[in-house]
Order: structure tokens, then sequence, then C-alpha cells
């Protein structure tokens, strides 16, 4: 009887443990009210100009947790100017250029090669990832997938896919969430 004592106090703190545990998810659907998107054989589909800012899929608004919806600010974080427009341009079948413009000012580019792995392209989708440790007021990693379609009505949409687990102390923390955002094709004119 002596060592029942132990385990059930054992299975107290476990269980105390796992329930100070936390955990959050949202992955919406795809917004019903965007025009459907397109897929091709190859990411050249994605070719375009587009203006900068845009809107969020569930709210709609081009302001989200605070700060503007910006696709130059997504995919180049601590760009400190401000784009006007992203330019995306297919070079070859295995090599996208994406660069955000301020006017005729380049602000930040980027040139990625599918064989270098830095990003796939799947029925003219491509999907670009990143894998961090975070050590701020979490201790684990993070994972973030940046996928890119063409919309029916020309506009560029990007799913942003995040994904972490670490601990806070000893309190072990997870989640992965899905956001989806839209940006207009730009027309000159």
């Amino acid at each position: 009887m002596r060592l029942r004592a132990p385990i059930d106090a054992l299975a107290i703190v476990a269980a105390a443990w796992l329930g100070a545990s936390g955990c959050v998810i949202s992955h919406p659907d795809y917004p019903a009210s965007w025009s459907p998107l397109v897929g091709g054989a190859a990411c050249s589909v994605l070719s375009g100009t587009y203006e900068d800012r845009g809107v969020e899929g569930e709210t709609g608004a081009g302001v989200f947790r605070g700060h503007a919806v910006s696709l130059s600010r997504i995919l180049f974080p601590g760009e400190t100017g401000r784009a006007t427009v992203v330019v995306v341009t297919a070079l070859a079948t295995d090599t996208l250029e994406i660069a955000a413009w301020d006017g005729t000012r380049l602000l930040k580019s980027l040139r990625l090669l599918a064989a270098g792995g830095d990003y796939r392209c799947r029925a003219g989708a491509a999907e670009i990832s990143a894998t961090a440790l975070i050590g701020e007021q979490v201790a684990g990693v993070q994972t973030d997938t940046f996928k890119l379609s063409k919309a029916g009505d020309g506009s560029l949409v990007l799913k942003h896919s995040s994904s972490g687990f670490g601990v806070i102390v000893v309190i072990p923390v997870g989640g992965s969430e899905d956001r989806w955002y839209r940006f207009k094709a730009r027309v000159d004119d």
C-alpha cells in the first residue's frame, strides 16, 4: 500500500502538467466570396504585378492584428520601406523572383530556385517554407509555409500556415494556424 500514494501523487502532478499545457488551432477555409483559385502546369501562372496592400480572408479587412495587410511585410520581414507593389516573375521553369517596389525604387528582392529547395511548385502554386528556433517567451520551433496562388480574378492569394511547439518554463505549448490574404493585380492606367 505504501507504493500506491507516490503513484497517485505522480498521476495528479502529470495531469496538472498536461492540463496546464496550451494548444491553439485555427484553420479557416478559403473564403467563399473570393474568386476560385486557378492552377497551372508551372508557377509561371503567378507572374504579375500586385498591389502591396491587401485584405485578410476571415475579416475582409486591410488591417489584421494591428498591422496593415502587406505582401512585402509578410514575405520580407523587417523591411522598413513602404512598398506599393510586389512583382512576381517566373524567370525559368524552376526560378521565381519576387520584388517589392516603391514606385520606381526597388526595396527588396528574392530569387528562389526550386532545384536549391527554396520553393516547390505544385499545380501552379509556389510553396516557400522556413523553420526557425524561437526563444523569446517560448523556447521551441516554428515552421512557416507561404503558398502563393493565382485567383480567377487575377489576384495573388497567399495562404500563410504557421505551426510551432515549445515550452514556457516547463509547460508545453503548441499550435497551428492558417491565414488567407488576397492582393489585387495591379492594372496600370
